[in-house]
């Protein structure tokens, strides 16, 4: 079904289908700005609910993109974005190409594959793909991606297994990763999400998961079983988190955690000289705050970049005017100033159809014409048929790497047999 629906905001038991559906409605500016709550912790510095409407700035120095002409063409965009990363590279700097999106339309969610394909008709062959995904994602939807594994010992061996892999063979663990997401049924744009994971899977390229780890049973709040969770936790002296066991994710500080954590993930992927390009999707809020809900923009990732700008590296920004959020509504005047020059791309009138799975399985017609529309020709999810067949491949695929990895890394104590007892003659 197509619709512009109105987002879910609760959360039920661990696994169950509403829980799983909302709990990956991952935070676009919609979901944020409809679900961001302040701190209640008073000793944050960001409880402020009511703020001053910000004051009208110049987009003169923004690149605008209006596509009201054609709201499925996303070229102009592309084709900037394009000519702006090859002249960064061309002057030895990396680039870092951040996208804002509603995370259940198309427009949005595909931008980033139209990129890489652009990007690959240059030569430029082998970006870094980086999503707003738990680094845990695996780990924590395992018992739902493969529920006929359901088996108390085996998760826990598998979980182990993982956990040594992530050591050991970091791009096979996020090869498993990539995996599990294709074999995962998103709840908002199935299709298209499915759509460019298959594309980048084929094409081997490194897809990472950059977002911070979820609890073990709630996917709104932070991790803390993991070390590595925990200490980057500690290390951030965030008032509002430091005595919390959980710490919930949609709240000021937590989303601020999230950036801090996506910003150490990609400085992490650019310190390996071979990596040069990184495309990142992200919520929209994550780029530049939300002003009208109070959440700073140094406080975002655009804020955090520009505070240590760095002259090796190129940070291009494309923000999708959706739903009546707009630069100027959306943005601070201290964002606006910052952000107001040409490697900030402002993307109008884009289709803004929101697609969401529907259980009689209509909804991924619909998304598929619209993503015809957009890409001209599909590579791979051509009917729902497919969708499905291509979804139990991964499926299958991944379910033999993890009993092989699971094997290896923790294989079963074998126990001494018992000797048999001749049976007593009569």
């Amino acid at each position: 079904m197509a619709t512009h629906k109105k987002r879910p905001t609760g959360l039920t038991a661990l696994f169950g289908a509403a829980a799983i559906g909302a709990a990956l409605m991952f935070s676009s500016v919609q979901a944020n700005a409809h679900t961001l709550v302040p701190d209640t912790n008073p000793q944050t510095s960001e409880t402020t609910i009511s703020v001053k409407p910000t004051q009208a700035a110049t987009t003169a120095g923004a690149t605008i993109i209006d596509l009201k002409e054609n709201p499925y063409d996303l070229s102009p965009a592309v084709n900037h974005i394009v000519t702006s990363t090859k002249e960064a590279l061309a002057a030895d700097k990396k680039v870092i190409i951040m996208l804002g999106e509603d995370h259940s339309t198309t427009t949005n969610v595909h931008m980033a594959e139209r990129i890489r394909a652009a990007l690959q008709k240059t030569g430029i062959k082998r970006p870094v793909m980086a999503k707003e995904m738990p680094n845990n994602f695996l780990e924590f939807l395992l018992p739902q991606i493969v529920p006929e594994l359901d088996n108390e010992d085996f998760y826990e061996r598998a979980t182990k297994a993982l956990t040594t892999l992530k050591k050991e063979d970091p791009a096979q663990y996020r090869r498993l990763q990539s995996l599990s997401a294709a074999a995962f049924e998103f709840p908002e744009a199935p299709v298209t999400n499915l759509e460019n994971l298959t594309t980048w899977i084929k094409n081997e390229l490194d897809i990472r998961f950059i977002d911070i780890a979820r609890g073990e049973n709630d996917y709104s709040v932070a991790y803390h079983g993991n070390p590595e969770t925990r200490n980057f936790i500690d290390k951030q002296q965030l008032p509002a988190i430091q005595q919390k066991e959980y710490i919930y994710l949609r709240g000021y500080t937590g989303v601020k955690l999230r950036n801090l954590w996506m910003i150490k993930a990609i400085n992490e992927i650019l310190a390996d000289e071979s990596n040069r390009v990184v495309i990142l999707q992200t919520g929209a809020i994550h780029l530049g705050g939300y002003h009208p809900k109070g959440f700073s923009y140094p406080n975002s990732l655009h804020g955090m970049f520009s505070k240590k700008a760095r002259d090796d590296i190129k940070v291009i920004t494309l923000f999708p005017e959706n739903f009546g959020d707009t630069f100027e509504n959306s943005f601070s005047a201290a964002a606006q100033e910052s952000m107001n020059n040409k490697n900030t791309i402002i993307l109008r009138n884009a289709d803004e159809t929101q697609h969401v799975k529907t259980p009689d399985a209509s909804s991924l017609t619909e998304e598929i014409k619209s993503l015809k529309k957009i890409s001209g020709k599909m590579k791979h999810v051509k009917t729902k048929e497919h969708y499905s067949s291509i979804r139990k491949e991964f499926k299958s695929a991944l379910v033999h790497e993890l009993l092989s990895i699971t094997a290896k890394y923790t294989p079963l104590k074998q126990e001494n047999p018992k000797p048999r007892t001749a049976p007593m003659p009569n």
